[in-house]
Order: structure tokens, then C-alpha cells, then sequence
């Protein structure tokens, strides 16, 4: 079944939505510089686009690299609703939103230049 092919981004965005909605008090609090937390959006959604790509390839998406972008980013947008409405301790943010989409963009970009036609293709 070609729905088997989603399953590593499925896997990352359990990762995602569990560190996004855990309380706000349960996370590492590791302060690193200002505004840390927007880098560890931009990986974690970095890391969704990529792995969204390949199986949109195999499944020949007209614009697989841009699709990639608008799941992340309506993936996201739900989340940042999400912790704003529900999540305890947490608050949704637009900033987050932003980091989210620019994590995205460089995914892609990441792909395009380190994963597409590489021996190592497959692992993603």
C-alpha cells in the first residue's frame, strides 16, 4: 500500500505534535541564546519537509518540493492552534508559525542540494 510510504513523516510528526503539546513546564529548559526555541522549530519542520518529499517523489506529485511545504506549514499552523486553545502552559505563536515555514523552505533547499540523486536518497 502506498500509504507505507508516508511512514517515517508520520513518525516525525508524532515527535512534533508530542514535544509541541506536552507542557510547557515538562520541556528541557536550556538556554542556549534568545530565542532558541525558534531554531528547534525550524529543524523539527526542517526535518518533516524532507521526509515528506521522497514519498511525494515516488508518488509523482506535480510539485512534490512545494507540497512538502504547504503540509508542514498547515501541520504547523494547526499545532500553534492547537497549543493556544488546549495545551497547558503553552501558547501558540506566530513567530513559531514563521520559524516553522522558514524550517520548511530550508528542507527543501537541504533536499534539493544534499539528498535528490545522492547514493543515500533512499535512507530519506
Amino acid at each position: 500500500m502506498r500509504i507505507f510510504l508516508f511512514w517515517k513523516p508520520v513518525l516525525w510528526l508524532l515527535i512534533i505534535a508530542l514535544l509541541s503539546l506536552m507542557p510547557g513546564n515538562e520541556l528541557p529548559q536550556i538556554p542556549l541564546f534568545a530565542g532558541a526555541d525558534k531554531l528547534v522549530h525550524a529543524v523539527l519542520y526542517a526535518g518533516l519537509a524532507v521526509l515528506l518529499i521522497r514519498p511525494l517523489l515516488q508518488l509523482k506529485f506535480v510539485y512534490p518540493y512545494w507540497f512538502a511545504v504547504a503540509i508542514s506549514l498547515a501541520i504547523g499552523g494547526v499545532i500553534e492552534i492547537v497549543q493556544g486553545s488546549l495545551a497547558t502552559g503553552r501558547s501558540g505563536s506566530w513567530f513559531d508559525f514563521w520559524a516553522n515555514l522558514g524550517g520548511a523552505l530550508l528542507g527543501i533547499l537541504f533536499f534539493r542540494v544534499a539528498v535528490a540523486g545522492k547514493k543515500w536518497e533512499p535512507l530519506f
